[in-house]
């Protein structure tokens, strides 16, 4: 508090409290190390953060969403400036690479979802990789190329999918494999290659069975949902929605509670249950817009999803209504 009360350093009001210099400060600082011979700086924070955000991958699946952003979103800063430095003309390629392959879920959580900038990050490490770097971060490459959106049946990412899940197998990486397989199974999931979709799924599914329940097999949960919902197995649908959501939940897992509880409404409209409907999307939105306060992303989605679940509920009304007439 000595350096605060000197207005050297600032305290973020953060849990726990953050210690920031003041940027004249920290410039000035780095300054006198280099004069002093200290040229490395730059490649220690790097390599600093690259441990620190192989731990949050690590973390994240199980993690709570709002602790897990507690902890590493405070330091996005900071990655940002270990990959500006790695990828630059005097950095250190393979560690900006690595760097990139530890933080594929991050930009799906940080506050605003910069899923772009991400994407421009993975694109920067994928033209570094080499064959000889291990297959678990050429792995998660591939994979971040392959997630670049909510939607599937994107068929133009299954490549990069398969070439994920064959360097997880590789490496022996379970969580990797699960995602993978997670991401192989959404872009298939078109009318002609759902048997195809079905397989990687169903193996996903039991490869994270065998590891701590958590977000990847949530996705993987709220994706046979929709499969089994366009196979017309409505009754295992909801049963895979259910699971799927109520695990999102415990992980405070947005894009899960977005996409199961939306589609669990969709699932419960088709099987003539309207008020369970409506329920699910208010639940749904109520927690996505919790999860989600610190940016407009849960209020945005809430909104959006909770007008297409009444779209349909209308509509269900009035083809409800006009059997009724058609029958009086």
């Amino acid at each position: 508090t000595a350096l605060a009360d000197k207005s050297i350093v600032v305290v973020e009001t953060s849990q726990p409290p953050r210690f920031r210099l003041l940027e004249t400060i920290r410039q000035y600082a780095v300054r006198k190390a280099v004069e002093a011979g200290e040229t490395d700086l730059a490649a220690r924070h790097a390599a600093y953060f690259a441990e620190l955000f192989r731990e949050a991958a690590g973390t994240w699946p199980t993690m709570p969403g709002r602790d897990w952003l507690a902890s590493y979103a405070p330091d996005a800063e900071n990655l940002r400036s270990a990959l500006t430095w790695a990828f630059g003309s005097d950095g250190d390629a393979d560690l900006g690479v690595q760097l990139v392959a530890n933080t594929v879920p991050l930009w799906w959580e940080l506050p605003e979802t910069p899923v772009a900038e991400g994407q421009r990050w993975i694109a920067a490490g994928a033209g570094r990789l080499r064959p000889d770097m291990p297959p678990e971060v050429q792995g998660w490459l591939r994979f971040g190329q392959s997630w670049r959106d909510f939607r599937f049946a994107d068929r133009e990412n299954l490549p990069a999918a398969l070439e994920a899940v064959s360097f997880f197998r590789d490496a022996d990486d379970r969580a990797g494999l699960g995602a993978a397989l997670w991401r192989a199974g959404s872009a298939s999931l078109t009318r002609e290659t759902m048997d195809q979709s079905e397989a990687y799924l169903v193996e996903g599914e039991a490869v994270l069975r065998g590891l701590p329940p958590g977000k990847w097999l949530a996705l993987t949960l709220v994706r046979l949902g929709d499969l089994r919902f366009r196979q017309g197995r409505l009754a295992l649908a909801l049963t895979s929605y259910q699971e799927g959501f109520l695990l999102s939940r415990t992980t405070d897992f947005w894009i899960g509670l977005v996409n199961g509880g939306s589609n669990m409404a969709e699932l419960l409209l088709a099987m003539g249950e309207p008020e369970r409907a409506l329920r699910r999307s208010a639940e749904r939105g109520e927690l996505v817009v919790d999860v989600r306060r610190h940016d407009r992303v849960g209020d945005a989605l809430h909104e959006a999803v909770a007008l297409q679940v009444l779209q349909r509920l209308r509509q269900h009304l009035v083809v409800e209504h006009e059997i009724v007439r058609a029958n009086a």
